[in-house]
Parts: C-alpha cells; structure tokens; sequence
C-alpha cells in the first residue's frame, strides 16, 4: 500500500480561525477521559459547539501523538458507504488495491500511535460505529475522538455532553462580563463590528440576549453577526422569533450551520416520526419536567405511556432532552430554542390546545396530591417539587385564566396550592394570581370560597392583616350563600389571625377558639388545626397565660411529631422560645430557637428565619452576651 506524496506525520488538524472562548472545565474532562479511553464521543445539540471544542483539544493534546492528530470531517457525506473512503482520504492514503477499505486502513493505522477524530457521525453512526470498531480492534496504540448527535453505542466508549455555555445568572457569584456566553458574544461581536465594545452601558442587554439564546454558540455567534445591521436591544426586541432572525452565518459553513432552523431542523430531520411527535408534545411543559408528567401529558393512541420512556432515553440520546439530576430525582428539559422549534411543529400538527389542558390536568392532580400529603411525613419531597415544578404550575394557570371554560379550573388549581404559596416562598405571586382568579370567577361557589380563605391566608402571612380579614369575610358570608361549612370555619381561623395581628387579642382568641373546637375531629392538619393552636398560644403568651400556651404548642409539636410535620413544626418552637423568653428560662428558650432554625434550612422560609434570629438577640440580650445580640440583628 502506498500513502499520498503530500502525507505528514503531524497530522491533518485544521488551524482555529476564531478564537475559543471558555470550556475550561469541559476541556479538563476530556482530556481525562481520552487519557483513560481509547473511544471518546463528544455529544450535544447542533450548534452547541462540539467541532469546535474537539478541535481546540485536539490543538492541546497534539503533542502527545508521535504519529500525529487527524481529522476526518463526515459533514457533507451523505452516503454510508462512503465513510471509510472519505476517513482514508483525510488521512492521506492511497491505495489502489482492490482489497476492502477498511483492510486499507487497519493496515495503514498499524502501530502508529495517533489522534483520529471523526466529526460529526450521527448521520451515519453505523457506519462510523462499525469502522471505529475494526480500527480499535486492529490498531492497539489509536485513539479515537468523535463528535456526534447521539453515542456510537460501542461498550468501550466514553460519552461526554457537550452542554450550552453558562449564561448569566447560572452562577449568581458570577460577574457578568467574566460569563462564558457574555464573553463570546463579545468576542465575535468585535470582530464583526470592529469598534463594538462591552461596557457598563449594554452589559444588561447583552447578558438577557444571552440568557434567551440558551448559551448555544451557533445562536450567540448568529446573533453578533447581526450587530452589522442592528442593535443589541433591536436583536433583542426581534427575538420573539429567534428563528427568522438567526440567520447569515458565513458562506463557507454547512447549510445547517448557516441559521439556527437548519441547525436545529438537522436533529429534527435525524429523529424518528415518534421521537418527532413526543418532541412536539414535550414542547407544552415550562423548564423541567418529570418522567411521569411526560407519560401522562403525552400519552394517548398514538404514543403510549410505556413507549414514551423509551422515547425519553432516546431524545436523550440524540441531544434533545437535558438531564438533571438534583438528588430529588431525575428531570429533563428542552432547552427554550428546542421547546420553540417543537411548539412550531405542536401547532402544525393541531394538538396544542390537546397538549395544554392534559398539561392542566396533570398539574391539577399533582397540586390535589401535593394538598393532601403537606404535613405528612414527605413534606420536604413536596416543598422541593413544587418548586421545582413552577414554571410549569405558572404555564397551567395562564392557560386556565386565558381559556373561558377553564377559568374555574383556575380557581381549584391556585387553591390546592396554597401550601406553595404561603409555605415555598411565591407567597406574592399567588396572592396576584388568586385575585386575577376570583376577579376572572365572580359567582359566589365552593371553589370561590376556598380561594377567598387562602387569599386571607397569604395576605394575613405577608402581614397585610386588613386584606386578610377583608378576603376572610367575603369568604364567610359566600359560604353561607353555598352551605360551604368548611370555609365557615376556615374563613373563622383566618379572621382570628388578622385579629392577632391587629393585637385584638380577645376578638383573636374566640375566633381562633372556635376554629380549634371545630376543627378537633378533622384530619387535615392544616391549614386549619395546627395554626390555629399555634396563634393562639401565640395570643395566650402575650396575655401572660403562659403554661397554657406552653401546654397548647407541646400538644402541637407531639402531633407534628406524629405526622411528620416540619414546617410548622418550626414555627411551633420559635412559638415555644417565645413563652420561655417570657417566662425568663433564657438557656430553654435558646434550645427551641436552634431547633426551630435546623428545621427552617429545609424550607425558603424567610420570614419564620428572621422572627426566629430577631427572639435569639433577644435571648442573647437577657444573657449578657450583647455583641452576638447585635451580630444577630446586624
């Protein structure tokens, strides 16, 4: 066999043309893992950057190949048959042998010790699977990096995603001109603008371009070309349709690397007609979503629930679907330019409106579940999904105050959530969204009840005690018009906790007193019981019946205790510190507060933290420790 006069033992590596901008962490990673294996595969969507992040490690590490890197660019191939003439090609070989090719090339790869990468295979990958396996095979000392859509499906690969770059606001200690996606913005902005500069003045416009392009370099690089026509903030202002706008990339780059639609169109294009369905339908969640939210969501005779976890893993194969896993579980997420193409197609297809009342529905049952399981023992697991799950619970309820018939819906939804509002810290935007609701819903209904109760609820918890007993009283008289004796009593309990921040604590103390006698034989803990005993212990400590209040709260933490209630339990022993302070027994007072705080890092409870670090100054103060009173404060 004979090689090309013009072959090189260096290699073929083609030169950076642009300079390369961030990755420092992702380039550490794969230089430990093609150490450490023969067989690499750099995976990720189109237009995320993985050519040229592997040919800027490969510019790294190419000294450490004595027979050189080699690059075979598989990008314009459209013919599977063709793989190993094109790879034999771009390594300089020449034989004319009629032997088979990948003979030729086992042969030709030998002994060298060499780099190949192969660039972009996921339009071929059974091919490019099948040769990397009889090279591997037949060369000991090769090396093989790959980029592609999806793995190679070869047991000795290593994987690497190629994730978007960091936009601003993924790390808050960040600055903003030091940000992976700033940063390279500004750098191919200079150079299509020349006199283009990042400074104080458009730093915000060109971090919140950023952040909407999702950090995908082929979007933030079409984006700066734009610059020659438009401003950052018209780019920004046009960007509702990402698609038309992100166009014009240069002459020389592949046609689906010339505009965001063909880049992302390609891996339309590479996926099956279920994965292309499921992909459309996954477009209907906001952020992340669950496994079980996907199988109930997009499910029906076309896609069953069963087929679509294997779609999942799928479109995670391919570069569609992210994973996160924050040991809450596992979630996945189309980033918004994948969510937008597939809404497109969602719209094409007819099943929009289908998609977003099976997406209300779901959330629907999982606010009712979310209710009921509150102040059992999994409340952590709820607080952290909930908020995990608004974006998603945001989406459902604007389609429901949007769509007439729904607007009920709307109502049940808000109120099952009010553990999320009052105990997950989106106490403001529930309290907007109620309003909108009950203003939306004007007929006086059971559904309508329980909402005025919550909205009371919120508002008496933001401290807004007159609207509390404003939406608590419109509760009352409502529910009496229905024969709604539930919210009787509830709207009771929320009056007796605007009286107790109004410090009419007589009014407060019957209020409270008839809640607690009617709510002693209900099974739901809250929101009625337990804080109506904890308010009115709350009441009884600042009448100075302290040994009722204390025997009140002890009552309230056994059954918390039982339950497997936390949050409240916290309030409860900031409750309990309070009566001990009052009753000078500073060191049990202090035991209280420590223990209320512990609990307290489970939940964004701001509110109960503050109360609690404000009665330990005062704790601190009683015990002459006055300069951590004050650090306390401070």
């Amino acid at each position: 066999m004979a090689t090309a006069s013009g072959w090189r033992r260096e290699g073929n590596l083609p030169a950076e043309l642009t300079s390369f901008v961030g990755r420092t962490r992702l380039l550490a990673t794969l230089k430990r893992h093609l150490s450490e294996s023969r067989l690499v595969t750099v995976t990720g969507i189109g237009g995320v950057g993985k050519s040229r992040t592997v040919l800027r490690l490969a510019h790294q590490v190419r000294g450490q190949y004595p027979d050189g890197v080699w690059f075979a660019d598989l990008g314009r191939l459209q013919d599977s048959g063709m793989v190993k003439h094109t790879i034999a090609s771009s390594l300089g070989i020449a034989d004319q042998s009629s032997r088979a090719e990948s003979e030729s090339l086992s042969e030709w790869v030998g002994e060298r010790d060499m780099l190949l990468i192969i660039d972009t295979c996921e339009h071929l990958v059974e091919a490019c699977a099948e040769l990397v396996q009889e090279l591997l095979e037949a060369a000991p000392h090769l090396k093989v990096l790959a980029t592609s859509r999806q793995s190679l499906h070869l047991p000795y690969e290593q994987v690497v995603p190629v994730p978007p770059l960091q936009v601003p606001g993924d790390d808050p200690a960040e600055s903003l001109f030091t940000n992976e996606s700033v940063r390279l913005f500004a750098a191919r902005a200079g150079a299509s603008v020349p006199d283009f500069t990042l400074d104080e003045e458009n730093i915000g416009t060109v971090a919140e371009l950023c952040r909407r392009l999702d950090g995908i370099p082929l979007a933030i690089e079409l984006a700066a070309v734009r610059l020659r026509a438009l401003s950052v903030e018209q780019i920004l202002g046009l960007l509702a349709d990402r698609f038309s706008l992100l166009a014009g990339a240069s002459r020389t780059a592949l046609p689906r690397h010339q505009t965001l639609r063909a880049a992302i169109g390609w891996s339309h294009e590479l996926c099956a007609p279920e994965e292309r369905l499921l992909w459309a339908r996954l477009s209907v969640f906001a952020s992340d979503f669950e496994l079980d939210a996907a199988r109930y969501v997009c499910s029906d005779g076309r896609l069953s629930s069963e087929r679509i976890t294997d779609l999942i893993g799928e479109l995670v194969e391919k570069s569609i679907l992210m994973i996160r896993n924050n040991g809450a579980g596992m979630r996945y997420k189309l980033i918004d330019t994948l969510a937008e193409y597939g809404d497109e197609w969602l719209d094409k297809l007819g099943e929009a409106e289908q998609m977003r009342q099976r997406h209300l529905e779901y959330f629907l049952s999982l606010a009712k579940r979310g209710e009921d399981a509150w102040s059992g023992p999994r409340q952590i697991y709820w607080f952290v999904r909930m908020r995990q799950e608004h974006d998603n619970v945001r989406i459902a309820l604007e389609y429901a105050l949007k769509t007439p018939d729904k607007r009920p819906l709307a109502l049940t939804l808000l109120s099952s959530l009010w553990f999320m509002w009052v105990c997950c810290g989106f106490a403001r935007e529930g309290r907007l969204y109620l309003e909108r609701a009950l203003d939306a819903n004007p007929n006086p209904s059971k559904e309508r009840c329980k909402a005025l109760w919550v909205l009371a609820y919120i508002r008496n918890s933001q401290g807004d005690s007159v609207g509390g007993q404003e939406a608590a009283e419109r509760c009352s008289s409502e529910a009496v018009q229905v024969g709604d004796s539930r919210a009787v009593i509830l709207a009771s309990k929320m009056q007796g906790t605007a009286a107790m921040l109004q410090g009419d604590m007589q009014k407060a103390s019957a209020l409270l007193g008839v809640a607690i006698e009617f709510n002693t034989d209900n099974k739901e803990l809250n929101p009625g019981l337990l804080p109506a005993i904890l308010e009115l212990s709350v009441v009884l400590t600042a009448q100075g019946e302290l040994y009722e209040a204390e025997s009140l709260l002890r009552d309230c933490l056994l059954v918390c205790k039982e339950r497997g209630e936390l949050w409240l339990s916290s309030h409860a022993q900031w409750a309990l510190a309070s009566t001990k302070i009052a009753a000078n027994r500073l060191e049990e007072a202090l035991q209280s507060i420590r223990e209320a705080l512990r609990i307290k890092q489970h939940f964004h409870d701001t509110l109960g933290t503050l109360l609690a670090l404000e009665s330990s100054a005062r704790i601190f103060v009683g015990l002459d420790r006055l300069s951590l009173a004050a650090l306390l404060l401070g």
